[in-house]
């Protein structure tokens, strides 16, 4: 049955007999009194009668075209086969949601983060599908064969937004076009109305020249697609923005259970200069004897007395490593 509701189409096809009856009860017989002035109007209807009936029957078929096309909108009628009758922005469509859960989206935004204000909307928009919309998200850490949710009809909504507010942005930076070819490669294989969500703050290290052109190239795809890109941008500049670009060893050769030297380039990207910053290092190293298992090493806090924009700066910690590991 190609309706999401089909008991209320039946239903308001049954109200199509309405007006039928109604005509019907209009045309019984009444008594009859004959009075002088009344000749000259039945003269008058019996010239005219003819065209009266085509129009009372015009809009006998007026009125139930009308309740019939009221209880398939309500019934929310999606189509026969690949062609739809009464097509439908809502019925039938398929939105995928892109977010960006890069490091940069836990910058603060007075009390709460820009991650955390793209996640409450992408909830509030899964509040206000439709039941037969297909959705898809997909953050972009995750892998293409392994999205936060894949494609399908939302069946609990409930669950589904308690699972995003349980979400962390990742330590990586987003690799926008990596969900935009996963997007698009979805979007071809739908028919219908097609919609792709970014929510994100689009920072111009997400966007570098190496990357740049992958992102536009699938934007020009998807628009030549005929699927509607929205953007939602959770971007504010930083005045404040530091970032570690380099971990490396400083010794050559390392020996289980003795101190060696681990150094680390700490980038201003701000507008003003950084004063007295401090350095926290945490290095997640494999356990011993447990490939799985992990352990975190928390180095000593180090302070940069100073950091000019644009400029960076170099410092040492001591660590001890208990096995031999790769950085």
């Amino acid at each position: 049955m190609p309706f999401i509701h089909p008991a209320i189409f039946w239903t308001g096809l049954a109200a199509v007999a309405v007006p039928i009856l109604i005509h019907l009860l209009n045309r019984r017989r009444f008594r009859l009194r004959d009075w002088a002035a009344m000749q000259f109007i039945r003269q008058a209807l019996r010239r005219h009668r003819r065209r009266l009936q085509i129009e009372q029957l015009i809009l006998l078929a007026l009125r139930c075209l009308i309740i019939a096309l009221l209880a398939a909108a309500l019934a929310r009628f999606t189509g026969c086969g690949s062609l739809a009758l009464l097509p439908s922005a809502e019925v039938g469509r398929t939105t995928i949601f892109v977010l960006d859960d890069s490091v940069s989206m836990g910058q603060k935004l007075g009390p709460t983060t820009a991650f955390d204000l793209a996640t409450a909307d992408l909830a509030e928009q899964l509040d206000l599908l439709p039941d037969g919309e297909t959705v898809a998200i997909r953050r972009t850490s995750d892998r293409d064969d392994s999205p936060l949710f894949a494609m399908n009809f939302v069946t609990d909504r409930t669950s589904l937004v308690t699972k995003l507010q349980t979400l962390q942005p990742s330590d990586g930076r987003a690799d926008l076009a990596a969900a935009l070819g996963w997007a698009q490669q979805l979007l071809s294989d739908q028919s219908g109305a097609k919609r792709l969500v970014l929510l994100g703050d689009f920072r111009q290290v997400d966007l570098q020249s190496d990357r740049v052109g992958a992102v536009r190239q699938a934007v020009a795809s998807l628009t030549d697609a005929e699927v509607d890109v929205i953007v939602m941008d959770y971007g504010r500049l930083a005045q404040a923005n530091l970032t570690i670009t380099s971990l490396k060893l400083v010794d050559r050769f390392v020996i289980a259970s003795s101190e060696a030297r681990v150094a680390v380039t700490v980038r201003n990207n701000g507008a003003e200069t950084a004063r007295d910053a401090p350095v926290r290092i945490t290095l997640r190293l494999p356990a011993d004897g447990d490939e799985q298992a992990t352990i975190d090493l928390q180095l000593p806090v180090q302070t940069i007395a100073s950091i000019e924009p644009g400029g960076s700066r170099r410092i040492e910690f001591d660590v001890t490593f208990l096995s031999l590991i790769h950085i």
